[in-house]
């Protein structure tokens, strides 16, 4: 599955979540207004009703938050591991292994400002290794600008993609997403009647 399907897929379980609370309340009301019922019979069905929405919003909720954990892996392991081509040999890409990493503990002890200028260094000198290693460390640092800078070199990056996602569904949201997954992940009331 593509990572736009799974986007699809993750917007269509929040949509099904709020839709399963509209159904919820719309339903819970048919029961309170049941003028065929006992207020024992309506508490009764209205506390069936509501057992069984949140069993499907836990339900939808838990394959959501395993979907964004399988995207986010996917996509940190295609925007941080070094790239071959299909016919590299073994001997090659072991080399360029430990070269990634000897370039990750350079970076790992570099501050916001150093790693920016290594970042310049190494595409100046057309390092993409290098460059993909400090932006690695960045990412794990959390230094944006750095990211920023090496996404603008790189505009159809596979870390761009990563970065998008975590702005929609990880560490990266927004207070206005974070405010529309919180109402989607909220479980249906309790009855009250």
């Amino acid at each position: 599955m593509s990572n736009y399907q799974e986007i699809d897929s993750l917007e269509d379980k929040l949509t099904e979540m709020i839709r399963g609370r509209a159904t919820y309340r719309e339903r819970l009301g048919e029961i309170e207004r049941d003028e065929n019922l006992s207020s024992t019979g309506r508490h009764t069905e209205a506390v069936e009703l509501c057992e069984k929405a949140r069993a499907k919003h836990e339900e939808l909720r838990a394959a959501y938050d395993a979907e964004v954990e399988e995207t986010r892996q996917a996509l940190r392991k295609e925007a941080f591991s070094p790239k071959f081509g299909y016919l590299t040999d073994q001997a090659t890409k072991v080399a360029t292994r430990a070269a990634y990493a000897a370039a990750m503990d350079r970076a790992a002890g570099m501050s916001t400002e150093e790693l920016r200028a290594a970042l310049e260094r190494a595409l100046r000198a057309d390092d993409e290794l290098s460059a993909q290693a400090i932006a690695h460390v960045a990412w794990e640092k959390g230094e944006s600008r750095v990211l920023e800078a090496y996404m603008e070199h790189d505009k159809g990056s596979d870390l761009r993609r990563l970065y998008q996602f975590e702005a929609s569904y990880g560490d990266r949201r927004t207070a206005q997403r974070k405010f529309e997954q919180r109402i989607a992940f909220s479980l249906p009331e309790w009855p009250t009647f």
